[in-house]
């Protein structure tokens, strides 16, 4: 009887989980007391008994931003708009309000305004239109814009290290690993200068590290990013990975449990301690685990897939085929996933419905070895006198 066949379980990559700057509105008193108590619609009426300034409505916008009153905000900053439409702070406030509601192409032509009337504008929080901007272009997918974005906001405002974080994650989704480290590592420097929250870079840096596979620096910035926000899930969850990367599957199990602790209803953690007890032979809580993974994510391939190889492993293959069809369902173009449910075939002695898995698993991947050679063991079996090369 042929002995069964074993195999790796493909090792997820969790989608780099970047965290988003706020923007660091400050609200102010208004100059006029008289009008703080008034509702918006009576505003344009008082305005025109009491000429309201430019400067006066942005005031009552800033407060509103204080108020976490979005609406109210873009509303008092058109009026500045209208009473000076050459006033480019009120631009600027709008367009951050228009960037922070995610509307981002409005948000653009406010600061493209900012940015003709007063290019040099800096305001008192150090913000600046460009670095709205920036963001704006970083959220659209214009990443090489975002960078010369940023590196103006960089001239015009040297210690402004929101603007090396945004280049960081830039760099990042260019690829381009060394520089993101690199702008992550003086987002550092200048943040402990200023006293700005140290938590971003080294978890972002730390995720960098865990995309090249430099595993030790991960767990390093990791481990410091715990220290300043323990209570930050995706922190475990990706030391977690890391861990597991390097085969200290105690010490991944141990930041997975914290995930789940700290988040009962976190998929991500579920499927990183499953996978972990996959790998230490652990099938049934690993099964367990993928389990409560899938109802949290049911559109997750790679949970379905990890179930059937643990199911696979006990020899449960009808339940690992299953698994598997859910998983090529969600994922049709794995061919890992192809070669996994032709060996469930293998060992259920179907062998015609695995010799059409591993063909497709070599027409997606035609440069591993392993499924030819059990492709070619499919058809001995079908057939002693037949063989392919």
């Amino acid at each position: 009887m042929m002995q069964r066949t074993k195999y790796l379980i493909l090792r997820k990559q969790i989608p780099l989980c970047f965290l988003v700057i706020v923007m660091f509105f400050i609200g102010c008193q208004t100059a006029n007391s008289d009008l703080q108590e008034k509702p918006t619609e009576e505003i344009h009426s008082t305005a025109t008994e009491l000429s309201i300034s430019a400067e006066q409505f942005t005031k009552l916008g800033e407060k509103s931003i204080s108020e976490e009153d979005e609406q109210k905000a873009i509303e008092y900053f058109t009026m500045a708009i209208k009473a000076d439409p050459t006033y480019a702070l009120a631009y600027t406030y709008r367009g951050g309000i228009y960037e922070k509601l995610g509307q981002y192409r409005l948000a653009m032509r406010d600061l493209e305004e900012a940015i003709k009337l007063s290019p040099d504008l800096v305001t008192g929080n150090k913000l600046t239109p460009y670095f709205l901007y920036g963001m704006c272009n970083y959220k659209l997918g214009n990443y090489e814009l975002a960078l010369l974005d940023m590196s103006r906001v960089l001239e015009m405002v040297p210690i402004y290290s929101p603007a090396l974080y945004y280049q960081g994650m830039a760099y990042n989704e260019l690829g381009q690993y060394q520089e993101s480290i690199d702008a992550y590592t003086k987002g550092i420097e200048m943040a402990i200068k200023i006293g700005e929250p140290l938590e971003p870079y080294y978890y972002n840096r730390g995720l960098v590290y865990l995309k090249i596979k430099d595993y030790e620096k991960s767990i390093y910035d990791l481990t410091i990013a715990r220290a300043l926000n323990p209570h930050k899930v995706m922190i475990y969850c990706n030391r977690g990975i890391a861990y597991y990367q390097l085969g200290q599957y105690d010490a991944a199990l141990a930041d997975f449990n914290m995930a789940l602790e700290l988040e009962p209803h976190s998929a991500i953690a579920y499927f990183g301690r499953g996978l972990t007890y996959s790998t230490m032979n652990r099938y049934e809580e690993a099964i367990s685990d993928y389990s409560e993974a899938s109802k949290l994510d049911p559109h997750s391939s790679q949970v379905y897939f990890g179930r059937g190889a643990a199911s696979h492993a006990l020899g449960r293959f009808e339940l690992a085929i299953s698994d598997f069809n859910q998983a090529i369902e969600l994922n049709p173009n794995d061919a890992n996933m192809y070669k996994a449910r032709g060996t469930a075939y293998l060992n259920l002695r179907k062998y015609r419905e695995a010799i059409a898995d591993f063909d497709e698993s070599i027409r997606l991947n035609p440069n591993d070895e392993d499924t030819y050679e059990r492709r070619d063991e499919a058809y001995r079996r079908l057939n002693p006198e037949v063989s392919t090369n």
